[in-house]
């Protein structure tokens, strides 16, 4: 919308010239001192990575379990008790899709239990215990028993914990895994020699790749995935919810028009739209990356989902085209200036920026997060990424300089009003928001999720804060309003 109002009003076009090169840059007199990232590699988990339950001979629940992922077995073909429990998923029972996700399961099992540099031994039970990012080996049994298990990720969203387990897993009934310093369940994987057991109630964060069975006990919940090599997981009344893998992207949020971002949430267990004051709609499943955007040029968000296991862009009364895959990010945005959005995706692995009939192009490489935005005040976006392990920010053909580092998300927009994008981080651990040349300010912190946008219709972004916990929106010197719920992703700039 402001990108809009810049071209209609004329702003001229400002590229920005290079900063230096060095390790730490001040901005309006404020030093970032970059950090490295924290832990080993994430684990690669290919197709399986959408299962939030994959076995090798069955999969059996006995109550209301609830499984919020794929669900799969193979080679085996059997599936019992779904109903009554519930897949808010797809069943992939003996087919290809479930052979593929057993192959690229063995092949992260593998990775996984081959990793060495690092690695801090354990033994025995490990509850009560705070343990920092990083790569632990058994070589024995592992049980959580005596007290709950604390991860820390010391403030880094990224940092990486992996346990390498000879033999068992288990826990005892009601203890938990507890994450602090903005861990992340989907960075944390468990490789398991044998089998894994989760008492009665437990409530238990990562994935587990265990080489034969895996049994989850009465009323047990897990925030991840249970995935059996060889042999069953049997379920009972629990609650297992894919820590999901696709990321949202939000070129825009004005759903009615009327130049000011509305607050919105996709709800992934139910493919639920709430948009605060207007309209609620069903559009979309667990494993889809909402990708709201203005893609017909009539100055309303369109409400859409990149589906990332087809490649699927859907656009709600749009359109619905093919382009992607399943590692991909999407980067939806204008990327020619004509006042439509483009579909478009970042490979993280190999750098690829690929923007549907418009271009492709490498930039960037493998841990980089993608931050493409309208940093020149053309209307036309640009490709940008930002990598968090030196606070490196660089803009296609425009700049490049140093701001943040790996504990930091990339918050980039319009926070003056000058129809040109700024770079700007937030930073959980402290609530710190910096906007390079502008402005350093204190708001938020911990689990909370940035939602910088034009909430006044002024043409300046506001810094803005969700709270998954509690459904909170704070806008910082505008209003507070509670709109959603733990789980929802937000779904406005």
């Amino acid at each position: 919308m402001k990108i809009k109002m810049a071209r209609i009003l004329g702003i001229a076009a400002a590229v920005v010239v290079a900063a230096v090169a060095m390790v730490m840059v001040v901005a309006t007199g404020y030093s970032y001192t970059p950090k490295l990232a924290s832990g080993p590699a994430p684990v690669d988990l290919g197709s399986a990575g959408t299962f939030a339950v994959l076995a090798g001979s069955t999969v059996t629940s006995t109550g209301a379990t609830t499984v919020n992922g794929d669900l799969g077995v193979s080679p085996g073909t059997a599936v019992t008790g779904f109903p009554p429990g519930t897949v808010n998923g797809t069943q992939h029972v003996g087919d290809p899709i479930a052979a593929q996700a057993k192959l690229d399961l063995t092949t992260a099992y593998n990775d996984a239990a081959g990793r060495t540099v690092g690695a801090v031994t354990i033994a025995g039970n490990i509850g009560g215990q705070t343990l920092p990012p990083g790569l632990y080996k058994s070589t024995s049994s592992v049980a959580i028993s005596s007290g709950d298990l604390t991860l820390d990720a010391q403030g880094d969203e990224n940092a990486v914990f992996i346990f390498q387990v000879v033999s068992t897993l288990t826990t005892t009934a009601g203890r938990q895994v507890i994450l602090s310093g903005n861990a992340q369940a989907s960075n944390i994987f468990w490789q398991i020699g044998s089998s894994a057991t989760l008492g009665t109630t437990t409530v238990f964060k990562g994935t587990i790749m265990a080489a034969e069975a895996i049994t989850v006990t009465t009323g047990a919940t897990l925030d991840g995935r249970a995935l059996a090599r060889t042999a069953a997981v049997t379920l009972d009344a629990n609650i297992i919810t894919t820590v999901s893998t696709s990321t949202a992207s939000i070129e825009s949020g004005d759903y009615n028009g009327d130049g000011t971002s509305d607050i919105a949430i996709f709800r992934r267990s139910s493919g639920l739209w709430a948009v605060k004051g207007l309209t609620r709609v069903y559009f979309g499943t667990f494993s889809d990356s909402p990708v709201p955007g203005d893609y017909n040029g009539n100055g309303t968000t369109d409400i859409g989902i990149f589906r990332p296991s087809a490649g699927l862009w859907a656009i709600r009364g749009v359109t619905s085209v093919y382009f992607g895959a399943l590692s991909d990010i999407p980067v939806p945005g204008d990327y020619t200036g004509d006042g439509t959005c483009d579909q478009g995706i970042f490979r993280g692995s190999s750098g690829l920026w690929a923007i549907r009939d418009v271009t492709r192009a490498y930039f960037g490489a493998s841990g980089d997060k993608a931050a493409p935005g309208y940093y020149d005040g053309s209307g036309r976006k640009s490709i940008g990424i930002f990598r968090g392990s030196t606070g490196l920010w660089a803009i296609r053909s425009l700049t490049r300089f140093y701001f943040g580092g790996s504990a930091d998300s990339p918050v980039p927009v319009d926070y003056d009003g000058n129809g040109s994008w700024e770079a700007g981080i937030f930073r959980p651990s402290s609530g710190l928001w910096a906007v390079r040349g502008l402005t350093r300010v204190y708001f938020g912190g911990g689990s909370d999720q940035p939602v910088p946008a034009d909430y006044q219709g002024d043409g300046r972004d506001d810094i803005g804060i969700f709270r998954n916990s509690s459904g909170l929106w704070a806008i910082r010197g505008v209003s507070r309003a509670y709109f959603g719920r733990s789980g929802d992703v937000p779904v406005t700039r």
